[in-house]
């Protein structure tokens, strides 16, 4: 007999009712608590918030346990034998609260409930899945109807039992009662099995009216034969049977090797595992005919955890769909505090508690009825179950964000309703929902790994919720935040089709999270040169044929641009260096660094910092694992670099042609020959800036920043002369040290004469040295409490690129004064005496002899971190001959150049602004190109400005304008709008570049591109007039009665029907502003209006209005066309001159008036104002 037979028919509806029992039974414990929950502090002396911990902590334990137990123990026993054990212990624990003396006894007790419980449960849902597969969501919707049976009978019995028995009495018939579950736990039988199935005999796939099904466990395939003696145990795939722990191994086993034969024959269902698992756990023989499994048993590893990593399919977080199933069933669970609130916020709202009883009890029902409806839909296959439970979330999610209409009795009912049929619709559809997503040998597991994240769910918003209550002094915070859940749930349900095609399309070995990142990386990178790193080397390895680059040639050319390359210069791969090259030996370090004959220290010092830091050399050299000489089949003679230039990183593709002279490398190579990174890394960087020679000269940070993308930073000596300011840079060192910053440090050459001498102390002048270390130093002491007040030397270690040569002075190697210092302490520092170029100095000296430092500042700008977070703004730009390129603020087309919008959204906000503009070495350096002398400009602009300015405002930033590739400059700035200004000295210079600006409370960066207001649309009047307000101070009003010190005043300023509002001023008699508004008027003839507010906590009470009439400006102007004279009779503000609104730059004391109860207007102060019109929209 097939086990087909016993599919939604005979003893699986038995099962189904047993299952329901077991629901009805063991939630029970829940309603039980909630019911006594006051009995539980009293009985106990502890407050309600300790109760709520330890019943939200046993929630968590149930969600371990079943997870745990599903993973671990129900493989290996049957799941009749597990849930009958299980409910047991879940009885016998009932009883034992009836003696628990102490609150630990009765939180012990409560969790070894929770353990057993989650026992039964999730292996008892499992079942039903097995036993059904037409009817299986029907099955499951009936079996869970339990919990609403035990949600509509269990508060009012326990109740009675309380009143009637006492506390301990009903504990003592609870426990009676559960030991029913046990007997449902015995009806829980596994299917028969059945003797042999042919292929053709297994049931038609099961189809959706339009499209053919996604279950793919509903329909036999391949014929799967078992050993002669093991033939009573064979059983069809996709139908699991439960007879014993042997049998369920094999159908296990007989699974995997069921979905790996369908992803190699069928891409249309592919899971993250099943490419692992075939090639790992399964041994097929015969592919023909047998497969037989070496699974790893669990019960061989010695360790409960070890046994438990093996058990868990850890590959169920590694596939999308799954992912997309736990965060929906995580968010669906947010309904649970539905019924929490739900009661409470009726009564709040007017309803009394026997009407807000009533409102659980409709829920209840509709849930009971809707459980029924949903298994019965989703058997029927019309509708995917994904879609019905996505609409259920939606159409609860959007209910919940309309709590506040709810006032009476029938709002609140129909919200019951809704909340019964839609809020736990997900218990009746997950069973179906997983089958279709993922198949039914992996129900349980899901399961389990589906309640430990509705756990983990409903644990992390316990705190959010109690915040949003505690905040706002309600509920309805806290319903808008569940509908959102609900909602998002509903997203991410109606967009699984999508996900599920996504992932057909990408291979099960690889994670989400992996290739959306490559995918993002190769996006975000540019390949140099228009070279495709990995279409040549492909290319290459098909022909066998070793790659040479026709953009880079082995030849003189791309040595040096001055002056043709020496004969004795020969090109060589490192195959023909040495036997046995290697792209790394061990690992990166500054040792594989040492300078050649070409004066690129800078860059050299720049390399031996990035060695240093495995996170910033893997970023420069890519897939460093695939770049090797050996083996063959590998090797194609092409190496790729990666470096970084106005915001975009660069691939630069290589040959491995190296130039040497007598069999050796001439410019930068390794200590050992057998070592080539550092020399190839060099000549993609030669690339880059387009011969070697172009190398020659050049500054520490920017090779950094070319490495890193960091920001970077010259620091002058010179400017750090006075004892504080050198503890200043000291500090300033030290905190980059810590940030992982790269430093180094150059003593400037007077002449070209000077470069490369060495000093009488071992330094070399023109020459860069890295900066590796930072320190406070602790020395000796003699006395008693020396250990606590030890003196601190500063100390810098820095490493020469040549290697050899080093400092000789004192704390220079093996010198007296490191007698001052502890053994422990050396082995802290890490001291050597090795001639490997590194050596410590003291601050002192190194201020001495040292004149310039880099700084390369590896900005934090992560969310979850413990260190000091930037916040980034970035904005890429260029400089163009004619339209923007103004040059500097001394120009009368200043401000031609690029326009930025700069909003300080803090109170007082310190900005870290760096402008860098394209290295014009690299595209201009067979004529030595001199970089821009550059720099920046911020000035204060009009609070509502949306287009470019044409006038210049309060200057609060300009310069200084260096000659250098990038420039960094700290500043600190107020609440408000500003505008940034980023330019060359002169104009006419062309040229990218990038600005970047980092904060703490973070701003808004916005380029400012247009120049006017665009022409109206339709029969819209078009903007002809301007009128800027900039409002200074208000003086000279009264104080309400009973107030001192002055107001907290703002103002608005109103015109055309828009208005803007000006910062709130800290209290003051004479608050200040010098804020500016701009308005683009269709209407010109119109008057502005400005009100002085007086800002309180209640209610904000008006000061004063002032009235500009606009009649004057536009007699003047020339807009208007009536008499000069019938103007003049209408002004309500004395005026001098009728061209007084055009100046804009008069700043004149109005009185601001305020009227009466008799509508009179009465003087409550003046208001100090510039007012500037103009037809003219190019003049502001």
């Amino acid at each position: 007999m097939t086990t087909e037979l016993y599919k939604d028919q005979g003893w699986a509806w038995m099962v189904c009712f047993a299952t329901f029992m077991i629901y009805l039974i063991h939630p029970s414990y829940f309603y039980v608590t909630s019911a006594l929950f006051l009995d539980f502090m009293d009985i106990f002396d502890t407050s309600a918030a300790m109760v709520n911990v330890i019943l939200a902590m046993t929630n968590v334990v149930y969600c371990v346990s079943a997870f745990v137990l599903v993973n671990l123990v129900m493989p290996h026993v049957s799941i009749k034998q597990l849930t009958t054990v299980c409910s047991f212990v879940y009885a016998l624990a009932t009883l034992a609260v009836v003696v628990s003396p102490t609150l630990p006894v009765f939180f012990t007790v409560c969790v070894v409930k929770y353990i057993a419980q989650g026992g039964v449960l999730v292996p008892s849902l499992t079942i039903v899945g097995m036993y059904f597969e037409r009817r299986r969501a029907l099955a499951t919707s009936l079996s869970l109807l339990g919990i609403s049976v035990a949600a509509l009978m269990v508060p009012p019995v326990i109740t009675y039992l309380r009143r009637e028995y006492g506390f301990r009495g009903s504990f003592l018939l609870l426990s009676a009662y559960e030991m029913q579950s046990i007997i449902a736990g015995m009806l829980l039988r596994s299917v028969p099995s059945g003797s042999h199935l042919k292929l053709g005999q297994a049931p038609n796939a099961s189809v959706y009216k339009g499209h053919t099904a996604d279950v793919e466990d509903d329909t036999a395939r391949i014929k799967l034969l078992s050993d002669s003696q093991d033939q009573h145990k064979l059983n069809v795939p996709g139908q699991i049977v439960c007879q014993d722990r042997e049998n369920l191994q094999l159908v296990e086993k007989q699974r995997l090797a069921y979905d790996s034969l369908e992803t190699f024959s069928k891409t249309s269902k592919t899971f993250s595992s099943t490419e692992s698992s075939l090639k790992n756990n399964l041994n097929l023989e015969d592919a023909g005919e047998n497969y037989k499994s070496n699974l790893k048993n669990p019960k061989d590893s010695p360790r409960l955890l070890e046994r438990l990593k093996v058990a868990i399919d850890f590959s169920l977080l590694r596939d999308y769909v799954s992912l997309f199933y736990l965060l929906s069933f995580g968010l669906n669970h947010s309904g649970a505090f539905i019924a929490t609130y739900l009661p409470s916020y009726a009564i709040k709202s007017g309803l009394s508690p026997p009407d807000a009883a009533l409102l659980m009890t409709i829920a209840g029902s509709c849930d009971a009825a809707s459980r029924v409806a949903y298994g019965y839909l989703a058997d029927l296959r019309v509708v995917r179950p994904s879609l019905i439970l996505a609409s259920a979330c939606l159409v609860l999610g959007v209910t919940c964000q309309m709590i506040t209409l709810y006032t009476s009795l029938g709002t609140f009912a129909i919200f019951a309703v809704v909340y019964g049929c839609c809020g736990m619709a997900h218990l009746s559809l997950n069973t179906p929902l997983i089958v279709d997503l993922l198949g039914i040998s992996r129900l349980g597991k899901i399961l389990a790994l589906g309640a430990l994240a509705s756990s983990s769910f409903i644990s992390a918003q316990f705190p959010i919720h109690g915040v949003l209550i505690e905040v706002t002094g309600n509920f309805t915070a806290s319903f808008y935040w569940i509908g959102g859940t609900f909602i998002l749930s509903s997203l991410y349900l109606f967009v699984e089709p999508w996900v599920r095609k996504l992932q057909d399309k990408k291979p099960s070995s690889k994670t989400c999270y992996l290739w959306l990142s490559l995918k993002l990386r190769k996006m975000r990178d540019k390949q140099f040169k228009g070279q495709s790193f990995s279409k040549l080397r492909r290319r290459c390895l098909r022909k066998r044929k070793l790659f040479v680059d026709g953009e880079f040639p082995p030849t003189g050319s791309s040595l040096f641009f001055s002056r043709p390359a020496p004969s004795d210069i020969v090109w060589k791969r490192p195959k023909d260096i040495v036997k046995d090259p290697k792209f790394f030996i061990d690992k990166a370090s500054a040792d594989d660094f040492s300078q050649g004959i070409l004066g690129n220290c800078w860059f050299v010092a720049a390399c031996a910092c990035i060695a240093e830091d495995s996170n910033l050399w893997k970023k420069v050299v890519p897939e460093y694992r695939e770049q090797v000489f050996v083996p063959e089949s590998r090797y194609a003679g092409i190496f790729h670099f990666k470096f970084w230039r106005c915001g975009t990183w660069f691939d630069v593709v290589i040959d491995d042609y190296l130039p040497t002279r007598n069999g050796r490398l001439i410019f930068t190579h390794s200590k050992s020959r057998d070592e080539f990174w550092s020399a190839l890394l060099e000549k993609a960087y030669a690339k880059l800036f387009g011969c070697y020679e172009a190398l020659v000269a050049g500054k520490a940070r920017d090779a950094m920043v070319d490495m890193t993308g960091g920001i970077g930073e010259g620091l002058e000596m010179a400017d750090f002369r006075t004892e504080q300011l050198k503890d200043r840079l000291f500090e300033l060192l030290h905190q980059a040290k810590s940030n992982l910053s790269l430093m180094c440090a150059s003593i400037q050459a007077k002449n070209s004469s000077e470069m490369e001498t060495k000093l009488s102390v071992g330094l070399v002048r023109g020459h860069a040295y890295s900066l590796t270390d930072v320190r406070k130093i602790p020395l000796k002491g003699t006395g008693l409490f020396s250990f606590f007040n030890r003196e601190k030397i500063h100390m810098i270690r820095l490493r020469n690129p040549w290697g050899g040569v080093e400092w000789k002075g004192p704390w220079s190697d093996g010198s007296h004064e490191w007698t001052k210092v502890s053994e422990s302490e050396k082995k802290d520092l890490g001291l050597t005496f090795d001639e490997n170029g590194e050596f410590w100095m003291s601050f002192d000296d190194f201020c001495r002899y040292f004149t310039h430092i880099d700084i390369c500042h590896m900005m934090n700008t992560s969310f979850f971190t413990l260190k000091r977070s930037w916040k980034e703004s970035v904005a890429v730009g260029v400089w163009r001959r004619g339209t923007r390129a103004g040059g500097c603020g001394n120009h009368s087309t200043f401000l031609d150049n690029p326009q930025y919008l700069l909003d300080v959204i803090t109170d007082e906000e310190e900005l870290l602004v760096s402008l860098e503009q394209e290295d014009r070495r690299s595209s201009n350096f067979r004529t030595r190109g001199e970089n821009y002398t550059i720099g920046f400009t911020i000035i204060k602009t009009d609070l509502n400005r949306k287009y470019r300015m044409h006038d210049k405002l309060d200057r609060v930033h300009a310069g200084p304008f260096v000659q250098a590739r990038s420039i960094l400059t700290r500043l600190p700035l107020k609440k408000g709008r500003y505008c940034l200004i980023p330019s060359t000295f002169d104009p006419g210079q062309e040229g990218e570049y990038i600005l970047r600006i980092y904060s703490s409370g973070g701003i808004v960066l916005k380029e400012l591109k247009k120049e006017l207001p665009s022409p109206p649309r339709f029969f819209r009047k078009p903007k002809v007039a301007a009128t800027s307000v900039c409002v200074s101070s208000v003086e000279g009003f009264k104080l309400p009665e009973g107030e001192t010190g002055g107001i907290e005043a703002y103002c608005i300023i109103k015109c055309e029907g828009r208005e803007v509002r000006l910062l709130t001023t800290e209290k003051s008699m004479k608050p200040e502003w010098k804020d500016r508004v701009t308005f683009y008027r269709r209407k010109p003839m119109e008057d502005v209006v400005v009100e002085v507010w007086d800002s309180n906590m209640l209610k904000d009470y008006l000061v004063g209005t002032l009235t500009l009439p606009m009649s004057k400006a536009h007699e003047y102007t020339g807009v208007g066309n009536e008499n000069r004279d019938q103007y003049q009779r209408t002004l309500t503000l004395p005026m001098s001159k009728a061209h007084e609104y055009t100046g804009g730059n008069i700043i004149r004391r109005y009185e601001l008036v305020k009227p009466d109860s008799d509508g009179k207007d009465q003087h409550r102060g003046f208001i100090w104002v510039k007012v500037k019109h103009t037809t003219n929209l190019r003049e502001v």
